[in-house]
């Protein structure tokens, strides 16, 4: 699906959508959980969605009420689990199947294809698994987990090291997991977080090595999905653009490392006032910023777009974090920007981005979710209509995101 954009001024209120990976992790527990459980106010952006039929197809009943997501306890038989675009799930999902002793085939589609899952096979060797698996999906693991000591790859992604921490617990005695080059580590803090809330403990030293007593279950789970911070940037972005642009239903004390973008915002001279579940934002003089993104890769494409509207150079670092997304962001960035006239030069780990007025043009989603709403939000900045190719793609993880982009303004056409 093709939109064109026209320069909008983008104000009001929008509701945050509910966070994907907290849905993704709630239902993983619901999957390991001896007992109904209920995921309330869950995501149902195409990720989710995908993850509902892969546990259904294991035999996993899920029932779907107005607002919420009853799962009912079930042992899976073994089978394939196909797991569409979703990175998180299929990396959560290898070690989680690996604790039953039957064989399952994970598959991907899409961009997941070619995403990078060699991390998860030494270690779940080690643990006593079976494994026969390349450098990219698909994956074959068969158990069961035993407990036990393995050290984990964590510079390229923390998605595996949670479904460890979600799996290692249940075993018949403690494991102890030795991390290397942690990377995003807010999401291994989310993971503990929601863990603990649930029933199962663990601890982690200040050299990233986690120790995990065994012998645990899953308490009932009866969870509610909080706001999503890595979907709302854009929105606090758009403020910082315009505004005043109000996001309800995000909470302070998240513990979501996007939430670094308030801190971003007021950095680079916007407006930022909170209370316990809104952020509004207003434009202030923008002036340019600097940020290491290494911890928080998914803030690049709204901060790029913030970036563009600064005065002077802005710097962003960790590009290296965001080569194997759902496309390489760091290139497809640069295109963009190129694209509509803004100043824009990248190396392996840094881009620096000079502020501009974007003009007209013709942009790719590069088929990546993220990259189709940093179009948006560049577009209504532009000095001429934006043509956005591969629009639908925000369906992966906000579906919703152009009808929040038209309530506040934004000005879209087919």
């Amino acid at each position: 699906m093709n939109l064109t954009v026209s320069p909008s001024l983008l104000t009001g209120t929008v509701t945050a959508p509910p966070s994907k990976s907290m849905t993704l992790r709630a239902l993983a527990a619901a999957f390991l959980s001896k007992d109904e459980a209920v995921v309330r106010n869950p995501s149902v952006c195409g990720d989710v969605k995908n993850a509902c039929d892969s546990l259904q197809v294991l035999g996993t009943a899920i029932i779907q009420k107005r607002d919420h997501l009853v799962v009912l306890p079930h042992r899976p038989k073994g089978g394939s689990v196909h797991c569409g675009e979703s990175a998180l799930w299929f990396r959560m999902m290898a070690p989680i199947l690996s604790l039953f002793p039957n064989t399952f085939t994970l598959t991907a589609q899409g961009s997941l294809k070619k995403r990078p899952m060699e991390m998860m096979i030494k270690p779940l060797k080690e643990l006593g698994a079976s494994v026969t698996a390349s450098s990219v999906p698909p994956i074959t693991v068969k158990g069961p987990l035993q407990p036990g000591t393995a050290a984990v790859d964590g510079s390229q992604t923390s998605q595996f090291i949670s479904g460890l921490l979600f799996a290692l617990p249940l075993l018949s005695g403690p494991s102890v997991l030795n991390i290397t080059g942690l990377s995003s580590r807010p999401y291994i803090k989310m993971t503990m977080e929601f863990l603990a809330e649930h029933g199962i403990f663990m601890d982690m030293d200040k050299n990233d090595t986690v120790y995990l007593q065994g012998n645990q279950h899953y308490s009932k789970i009866d969870y509610t999905v909080e706001g999503d911070w890595s979907g709302s940037a854009f929105f606090l972005v758009a403020g910082a653009l315009h505004g005043p642009v109000t996001v309800s239903g995000l909470d302070r004390a998240s513990l979501q490392g996007d939430k670094a973008i308030i801190e971003i915002l007021r950095t680079s001279g916007a407006v930022v006032a909170r209370t316990k579940t809104e952020v509004t934002v207003t434009r202030g003089e923008l002036r340019a910023f600097d940020y290491d993104a290494t911890d928080t890769p998914d803030l690049v494409p709204p901060l790029a777009v913030l970036a563009s509207c600064c005065r002077g150079t802005s710097h962003i670092r960790g590009m290296s974090r965001i080569t194997r997304k759902e496309s390489d962001r760091g290139a497809a960035l640069q295109a963009m920007l190129h694209e509509m006239g803004v100043p824009v030069t990248r190396s392996e780990d840094l881009m620096a981005v000079t502020g501009a007025s974007p003009g007209p043009g013709s942009v790719s989603s590069f088929g990546d979710h993220r990259m189709a709403m940093a179009a948006a939000l560049l577009a209504s900045q532009a000095s001429g209509d934006v043509e956005i190719r591969g629009a639908q793609t925000v369906a992966k993880s906000y579906p919703a995101f152009f009808d929040d982009f038209k309530k506040l303004g934004g000005l879209i056409h087919e």
